[in-house]
């Protein structure tokens, strides 16, 4: 999963937590996309050879164009699903999201229950934008996807008797990876994310 980087402006929220650990709790660091999504005008993209349908009325250019549009919509609702998780932690079913079992399932099952007991959640500034590159069938149930994504997310944490929101990580960045899909059920679901390169402070992808 990704992980952004905490920032000198967190510095309020890093006190908190020094406080707090005197009590017992302990800091936490952010992952992943929250905020609003941003959908970026992508390229188009690569053209699917073995086709993931299998109804025998398409001919191979329609299949291919069929199973593009489900696999790219299947991610881009998961993505606003987790976008919701970042701002919504305790709603959050990472079940709808990722296979269970799988690296991004046990990841964001620890993201989020770092994200309710340290009171940590996206606010509205900021927004996380991808776009998806290639999908590469890999079987008639798996899929991987290559994606940049770019995050500017402002994390929040509730701090003192109070708990009142301090900025927790400011920080922007972006990175390119590698996501495995896999069918489950007729849903796909994130399995795995291979992060290729990610950078902070510098824009690697063109949205």
């Amino acid at each position: 999963m990704t992980y952004k980087r905490p920032t000198v402006n967190a510095l309020v929220a890093l006190v908190a937590l020094t406080t707090m650990a005197s009590t017992g709790c302990g800091s936490t660091r952010s992952t992943e996309p929250n905020g609003t999504l941003v959908r970026p005008t992508a390229r188009p993209l690569a053209v699917i050879e073995a086709p993931i349908s299998t109804e025998p009325v398409l001919s191979t250019s329609t299949r291919a164009e069929q199973a593009n549009s489900d696999v790219t919509t299947a991610f881009e609702w998961l993505m606003l699903r987790r976008i919701e998780c970042g701002r919504h932690p305790r709603e959050c079913v990472v079940d709808d999201l990722a296979v269970p079992g799988s690296p991004v399932h046990d990841a964001l099952t620890e993201v989020m229950a770092d994200r309710v007991r340290y009171g940590i959640v996206a606010s509205d500034r900021g927004a996380h934008r991808f776009r998806i590159d290639e999908v590469v069938p890999v079987t008639i149930d798996e899929v991987e996807l290559r994606v940049c994504h770019s995050d500017d997310v402002v994390l929040t944490m509730a701090v003192g008797p109070g708990r009142s929101s301090a900025i927790y990580d400011e920080s922007w960045s972006s990175h390119w990876a590698t996501w495995t899909m896999k069918s489950v059920d007729g849903a796909w679901r994130w399995s795995e994310e291979l992060v290729e390169r990610r950078v902070y402070e510098e824009e690697l992808c063109e949205l």
